[in-house]
């Protein structure tokens, strides 16, 4: 990342990128939990509760300085996306795959 970010084009970005991201985000996190069986069973366990992704990013996180939350929690709500959809991967041989195709 550090590499990355000192390249020519850093700072250039999709022009549609408020658009996408939380899909591409859920794209991430999707294929992530299907390849990794301990980490869907580990996100699995959490079920009933709310994921909330403690980050300074007020789009990807939230925060509570002065124990007022502020915040958007995108990770967190797209963990809980993933989650609430899990059930629904497993197939006949027991491994975890997504029903439909991962778009990017």
């Amino acid at each position: 990342a550090h590499v990355l970010s000192h390249t020519e084009g850093h700072d250039r970005h999709r022009p549609d990128w408020d658009d996408v991201k939380y899909e591409i985000l859920l794209s991430i996190l999707r294929a992530k939990f299907a390849q990794h069986a301990a980490l869907a069973t580990a996100l699995m366990a959490t079920e009933g509760r709310e994921i909330v992704n403690v980050d300074s990013d007020v789009w990807a996180g939230m925060q509570a300085p002065g124990g007022i939350a502020t915040g958007n929690n995108h990770v967190g709500k797209a963990l809980m996306t993933v989650r609430a959809e899990l059930p629904k991967w497993a197939n006949p041989y027991g491994s975890l795959r997504p029903r439909t195709p991962l778009a990017v």
